[in-house]
C-alpha cells in the first residue's frame, strides 16, 4: 500500500502515475489536538495586549511560495471597506521587507503587525477572528487544521494541494477562494462579518479538525494493517 496525505495526493498517485488505485490509500497526518489546546493557554506576557485585539492571522514562512503580500493587498481593500480588525503575520522570511515595504505604502503601520517566528504560537490561534491563507502551493497546511482545532473560521486560496481537502470543494469547513483572486478572497471575508454565516464556519471548523485527529487517524491506520494481515 502507499499513503496519500490528502485526496488531491491520492488522485495524483492514480492518474499522473498510473498506480492502481486499490494501492493507494488515504490517511491524514495526525495531529494532537489536545496539545495543542493546552499550549494555547500558555500566554507570554508580552503578547497580552496583541490578544486583546481583534484580529486576523496568517502563521507561516514568509517565502515566495506563501505570497503573504497578498494578504497585505487584501487586507488595504478591507480597509477600504470598513474591516476594523488588525492582521498579525507570525514566522520570518525573505518576503519581510517587501510586507514592510507595502505597510508603509498603504500607511497601516496601526493595523498590520509583523510578530516574528515564537515557540508557541497557539494562543493566537485560539484568540482570531479569521486564519487567512494566500499560498500558491501547498501539501497539507497543518496550520488550516491548526485554526479550525479552536473553531476559527479559515479563509484560503485554492491552490495545488491541501485547503481543499481541508476546506472541501465547495467551502463545506472554510471559505475556498480561486488562486490569486483577491477581490473575491475580500469578498469572502465580508460575507463573514455576517454573524450567522460566522457562526455557521465556526461550527464547521471544529467538527471538521477532528477528521484530523490522532485517534481518528489511528483507527484508519490500524484498520489498514489489519486488512494487509488478513490478505
Amino acid at each position: 500500500k502507499i499513503l496519500a496525505i490528502c485526496d488531491t495526493m491520492r488522485d495524483e498517485f492514480v492518474e499522473i502515475l498510473g498506480m492502481d488505485k486499490n494501492k493507494v490509500e488515504l490517511v491524514y497526518n495526525p495531529i494532537d489536538l489536545e496539545a495543542i489546546r493546552k499550549k494555547a493557554e500558555n500566554i507570554d506576557k508580552k503578547y497580552e495586549n496583541y490578544l486583546k485585539q481583534d484580529y486576523f492571522l496568517q502563521v507561516s514562512r514568509l517565502t515566495e511560495q506563501k505570497q503573504p503580500e497578498h494578504l497585505v493587498d487584501i487586507y488595504y481593500k478591507l480597509k477600504q471597506r470598513g474591516i476594523k480588525e488588525k492582521l498579525y503575520f507570525i514566522g520570518n522570511g525573505e518576503k519581510v521587507e517587501l510586507i514592510k515595504q507595502k505597510i508603509k505604502e498603504y500607511k497601516l503601520e496601526n493595523d498590520v503587525f509583523l510578530l516574528g517566528q515564537m515557540e508557541n504560537p497557539y494562543p493566537f490561534f485560539k484568540n482570531a477572528k479569521l486564519f487567512v491563507h494566500t499560498a500558491k502551493y501547498e501539501g497539507l497546511p497543518t496550520v488550516l487544521i491548526e485554526s479550525m482545532t479552536f473553531g476559527i473560521p479559515v479563509v484560503a486560496y485554492d491552490c495545488p494541494t491541501g485547503p481543499k481537502d481541508i476546506l472541501g470543494e465547495n467551502s463545506e469547513y472554510g471559505k475556498l477562494v480561486p488562486l490569486n483572486d483577491k477581490d473575491k478572497f475580500v469578498l469572502d471575508i465580508l460575507e463573514l462579518e455576517n454573524r450567522e454565516k460566522y457562526r455557521y464556519y465556526c461550527e464547521k471548523a471544529l467538527n471538521r479538525a477532528k477528521d484530523f485527529s490522532i485517534e481518528s487517524n489511528r483507527n484508519k491506520l490500524k484498520e489498514l494493517l489489519e486488512n494487509l494481515v488478513f490478505e
